[in-house]
């Protein structure tokens, strides 16, 4: 079989299953709360530990690629979600499921990271743009614009547990993969030993972060004690870590901060946190919008992804084109992505109580041209960047802060969406009075202040949301001098580096004088300064 066509087909299969579990709590929250019988504010926690333990594992993932090996470690974690998968579809207990979802985010970061680094270790440059494309497309677009309309559809009917059954196909075949087909590389182990403060470091201030930004949006930060005794601890956790990081302490290594060095990797990481913070920023808008305001439930929010969907695929086509052409410079589409981004969220921050698809479906479409160029784009430039030692933490690096950045917008907008809506509700309770109105004088009293209350939530939420949009493109607007500002910093250690090396290669002229010293005949001495000058062309020219 092709290499490109055996790793396109190898990294769908392993990725597969994490774009569906990613999606499912999104979709159907609600459904799998009342299933389980948890409350809206412990079904949070399925989400939680997904996210938790996806970040956790992947620096294990790049740790694991060294020592055991890229098979071994996709069987395992194959077998880890197969485990997994066979608990949510047949078990419906909440602690079983609480574990289980655990157990889906560790096998989707480990997976994520061999998938990856196989890829980009064993394929050529068009070639990785091209597969990465496709394994973008499956782990990424379709889990946010198809996805959401079909486990909706599942989760309305009751049957979300066929999503985790569905699953059982890939990760069995990730089982025995290596028994149909040869594996793409050798395998190489070393006997890496573990260095246990490093990983623990790195796992707790993980976990009090995604606590911190998840857990957040239902408090306010300035008054729970609980949230900034989290923040304390996570300021500590990350002096302690950024420490033992760059002065190795412990006898091992566990997350190599070395793909970090250079100015250019900084930018990258970056890049990496606004792109995650835009593209989930305006999703979670958009389903605020839809549910909260335009009281869409979950199936017809699906219908507006779709739409959605058509632009990230020309979004898609258009990042193949420039990112598999070696004479175009990715970054220079960045603005663009950025532009759409702030076009659709003008358009969208105009939608009202009444607003509808008519209304909405050219600010979805092009919103899924810029996440298509943005998202595509920078993944396979960056990924691509990393040195081939470097390839294991390079991509582990670029996920995790990816993530941080999606959970960043989660906080923020979760945040602002409650206390916009707060504010809103008070400014229109205090002009219509909050008695019964002109419009319900002649309703029972009780009737009239619900129907009210009511009418100024709905108004609130429209208010907020309004307001969300508006926010979000003054932070983009905000972020955009900073991302130039890094870009000039960057470049400017890049320029540095290219005239040193310049300089180192810059043939030395050898003194041609010197060599002919100690020859007293004119003769001879010519005949040396001659030969001189053949040995060393350069001289004559100079």
């Amino acid at each position: 079989m092709n290499r490109a066509l055996h790793l396109a087909l190898l990294g769908t299969v392993a990725l597969l299953p994490q774009g569906i579990s990613g999606q499912l709590y999104s979709a159907g929250a609600a459904h799998m709360a009342g299933t389980l019988a948890l409350s809206q504010d412990e079904a949070c926690w399925i989400n939680i530990l997904f996210l938790m333990a996806n970040l956790c594992a992947l620096p294990l993932g790049a740790w694991l690629t060294r020592t055991i090996g890229s098979r071994l470690l996709i069987q395992g974690a194959g077998a880890l979600g197969l485990l997994c998968c066979a608990i949510s579809a047949w078990q419906m207990s909440a602690t079983w499921q609480l574990s289980a979802w655990a157990g889906h985010g560790m096998a989707a970061g480990l997976l994520t990271v061999t998938a990856q680094t196989l890829v980009l270790r064993n394929l050529g440059f068009r070639a990785i743009a091209l597969v990465e494309g496709g394994l973008m497309l499956v782990a990424t677009l379709l889990p946010m614009g198809v996805y959401p309309w079909i486990l909706a559809r599942l989760a309305e009917d009751g049957l979300w547990p066929m999503a985790f059954a569905v699953q059982l196909l890939p990760y069995g075949l990730l089982l025995i993969w290596p028994l149909l087909f040869d594996w793409p590389e050798r395998d190489k182990r070393r006997q890496l030993p573990f260095n246990w403060l490093q990983a623990t470091l790195t796992w707790l201030f993980t976990c009090s972060l995604g606590y911190l930004l998840l857990r957040g949006e239902h408090y306010n930060w300035l008054d729970s004690l609980k949230i900034l005794e989290t923040a304390q601890l996570l300021l500590v956790l990350g002096l302690a870590l950024v420490i033992a990081l760059r002065r190795r302490w412990g006898r091992a290594h566990f997350l190599r901060i070395s793909p970090l060095q250079n100015r250019l990797a900084k930018l990258y990481m970056f890049d990496a946190v606004v792109a995650g913070f835009a593209i989930l920023g305006t999703n979670l808008l958009i389903g605020t919008f839809a549910l909260a305001v335009l009281q869409y439930s979950h199936v017809e929010l699906g219908k507006l992804y779709l739409v959605g969907f058509g632009g990230m695929m020309v979004g898609l086509v258009f990042s193949l084109v420039v990112t598999s052409n070696p004479n175009r410079d990715p970054m220079k589409v960045v603005p663009l992505g950025v532009l759409l981004v702030l076009i659709s969220s003008y358009w969208l921050s105009g939608g009202q109580a009444g607003s509808g698809l008519a209304d909405m479906w050219p600010g979805l479409l092009v919103r899924g041209i810029a996440i298509g160029i943005l998202n595509v784009t920078l993944t396979i430039h960056i990924l691509r960047s990393f040195p081939r030692r470097h390839i294991p933490e390079g991509v582990a690096l670029f996920y995790q802060f990816r993530t941080l950045g999606s959970l960043l917008a989660a906080a923020l907008f979760g945040r602002l969406m409650y206390r916009e809506t707060q504010s809103a509700a008070n400014l229109l309770g205090q002009s219509k009075g909050l008695n019964a109105g002109t419009d319900y004088l002649n309703l029972p009293e009780q009737l009239g202040h619900l129907l009210l209350a009511g009418e100024l939530k709905q108004q609130a939420l429209a208010v907020a949301a309004v307001n969300n949009f508006r926010i979000f493109i003054l932070a983009v607007l905000l972020i955009v001098p900073v991302m130039v500002i890094f870009m000039r910093w960057a470049k400017a250690e890049k320029t540095g580096s290219q005239k040193m090396e310049v300089r180192e290669a810059r043939p030395v002229t050898p003194p041609a004088v010197s060599a002919a010293d100690g020859i007293d005949h004119p003769c001879e001495r010519e005949l040396a300064q001659d030969l001189i000058a053949l040995e060393a062309p350069w001289g004559r020219e100079r």
